[in-house]
């Protein structure tokens, strides 16, 4: 991707009034890194007292699910929520992530796992007394996992009676702890690819939006104009290059997405190419996008049209 930030002219102070206060992850990354962690602890904290009173008032862990036992839905799910105040505390400060950062929410989404179960420790009860005083955390998870039970169902079949797993429970448990690992990923993963604007330190907020609905052979074009650097160019031909509903048979759909830095104004656009298959649209043609100073808009394109 050709980039031009370097470009930009670095604005001028006073523009900063009225937003969130800008982070460089270059300056005392690891303090502002635990800033946002605070924020992704509070979300794994509450995630995980969510999960685990479902599980003590319905006998129902969400987290476990598992698509053919192997892929564990519920986990990744329940590790994507836990992770999720990253992405809002990383966003209301600005702040790029970094690996320290991915470490840490990959950390907290697992351990977001072992304080459901410790939850449920610390309040069952047994016989009229709590299980905390009768065995330590770890006999506790021992005797779960060992215990593991679970239920079946193949298609639209009925559910199975519940299975013991035996000592298949602890293999069981380390797919769930993987699922929540790569929930946190993914929130990272989502985050990083975020545009940014390295020198105001802020992230770029959406402008407009084109979608049309065309052939091939008219998309060539405006990824030249792009490679080019002309993108109001390439907006313009875009505009021009199809229809804005997708009709009865529906085969291509374009897009382009603009987004721009608040304060120096610099824009950014991404160009996606789509084909529909089955009952959704798969992208065919890599994702086309770069920065420019010079401000672009997909409204004045179809203005023009």
């Amino acid at each position: 991707m050709r980039d031009t930030r370097d470009k930009i002219p670095h604005p001028q102070q006073g523009k900063n009034g009225g937003y969130p206060p800008a982070i460089r992850s270059d300056v005392a990354s690891v303090g502002q890194d635990l800033l946002v962690a605070g924020f992704g602890a509070a979300t794994s904290f509450l995630t995980a007292i969510i999960l685990a009173a479902l599980e003590i008032k319905f006998d129902f862990s969400i987290y476990s699910f598992m698509y053919w036992f192997v892929i564990p839905a519920g986990a990744i799910c329940s590790g994507f929520a836990a992770a999720s105040g990253y992405y809002a505390g990383a966003r209301y400060f600005n702040h790029r992530p970094t690996k320290l950062l991915l470490l840490n929410m990959v950390v907290i989404s697992i351990a977001t796992f072992f304080l459901i179960h410790y939850i449920n420790y610390y309040f069952l009860i047994i016989d009229g007394r709590p299980v905390r005083e009768l065995v330590d955390f770890a006999r506790y998870l021992d005797i779960e996992l060992s215990h593991t039970a679970v239920r079946f169902r193949m298609m639209r079949g009925p559910v199975t009676d519940p299975v013991e797993l035996g000592s298949w429970g602890y293999l069981y448990a380390v797919l769930q702890i993987v699922g929540f690992a790569l929930g946190g990923l993914a929130v990272y993963k989502y985050l990083d690819a975020q545009p940014y604007c390295e020198r105001c330190s802020k992230y770029l907020v959406a402008k407009d939006t084109q979608t049309r609905y065309t052939s091939a052979t008219q998309l060539s074009q405006i990824t030249t104009l792009m490679a080019a650097g002309r993108l109001q160019d390439a907006i313009a031909a875009h505009a021009t290059s199809g229809s804005e509903t997708a009709g009865k048979d529906p085969k291509l759909r374009s897009q382009v997405e603009i987004k721009r830095c608040k304060n120096c104004d610099q824009h950014w656009m991404k160009f996606t190419v789509s084909r529909w298959a089955k009952d959704d649209w798969v992208e065919v043609i890599g994702c086309v996008q770069d920065f420019t100073a010079e401000p672009t808009s997909a409204t004045k394109a179809d203005a023009a049209k």
